[in-house]
Formats: structure tokens, C-alpha cells, sequence
């Protein structure tokens, strides 16, 4: 269970697949309601497939600030996942700007992006589909949407 900083270090900059959100929470007019504000507002399982991490396959997160909790909120419910799309998250403290290092217990930390199912092994993987060159190779490895935090450089 990845719940406090020093759980998600290892995966710091990493592009980590969600496999299933469970929100504790709810998103009313643009505000996040908090069922229990001790509790996270949600819980992530993740997967991740670089960076020489080894997850176990059960390994789940949780999502214990608001602007993180409602980033995966607007992809999970509010948008919804596409057939063929994948819903991807990066968890950074190092992507803080420097002026906001000083309060990084109370910044967020991911990266909510949505690729299409070729788009994550294009953006990663220079062998996979060669004869995509290109402009053409460039739009079909970027999300199709990315929420981030502002704090972030």
C-alpha cells in the first residue's frame, strides 16, 4: 500500500498505469466532498512497467490530496474511459517548482494523462510500429488528454 511520500519515492517520475479507482469521495459542483476527512479521498491500483520497479500485482495507492483526487475524478467518472484507452498517472515531488518545495507536504503530486492503447508503448518503445515516422509517430504516442498540477515546472 502506497500511502505516505515515502512509499510513492520509488516511483518518482515514473509513468505508472491505474488499473482501478475507488473513490471514497465525490466531486459537487467543481468541489471535492470529503465522506471522512481523515480517510484518503480515493485509492488507486497501479501497475508500472518501468524504471526497473517491481510492483506487487495488487499494489494499490492512496490519493490523499484534493487536486490529485480530482484530476483522476475528471477521467474516471466525469470524461469516462474509452475502449482502447488507458488512464496513466506520474507521482513526482521533484517536478515541484522551486518555490513551492517549501510547502511540498501540502502540494499535489501527480499527473493524471489518458492514452490510447498504442500511445503509452509509442511514447516508450522506439522499435515497436518503425513505419510510424514522424509527425504521424509524434500525434499517436501523446495523450489524448493530460491533467497537472500547476506547482509543477
Amino acid at each position: 500500500m502506497l500511502v505516505k511520500d515515502r512509499h510513492w519515492a520509488p516511483l518518482d517520475g515514473l509513468l505508472c498505469e491505474v488499473t482501478k479507482f475507488t473513490p471514497l469521495a465525490k466531486v459537487e459542483d467543481g468541489q471535492v466532498i470529503a465522506m471522512d476527512r481523515p480517510a484518503p479521498y480515493a485509492f488507486i491500483d497501479i501497475s508500472c512497467r518501468e524504471g526497473g520497479v517491481t510492483l506487487p500485482p495488487d499494489a494499490s495507492g492512496a490519493i490523499s490530496h484534493k487536486l490529485d483526487f480530482l484530476h483522476l475524478w475528471r477521467a474516471f467518472v466525469d470524461r469516462g474511459i474509452g475502449e482502447n484507452e488507458n488512464i496513466f498517472v506520474v507521482w513526482s515531488k521533484k517536478n515541484l517548482r522551486p518555490s513551492a518545495r517549501i510547502f511540498s507536504p501540502f502540494m499535489p503530486r501527480m499527473a493524471v494523462l489518458i492514452f490510447k492503447d498504442d500511445g503509452y508503448r509509442l511514447f516508450r518503445d522506439n522499435t515497436y510500429r518503425p513505419e510510424l515516422r514522424g509527425l504521424d509517430r509524434a500525434s499517436a504516442s501523446l495523450p489524448i488528454i493530460h491533467w497537472r498540477p500547476d506547482v509543477w515546472r
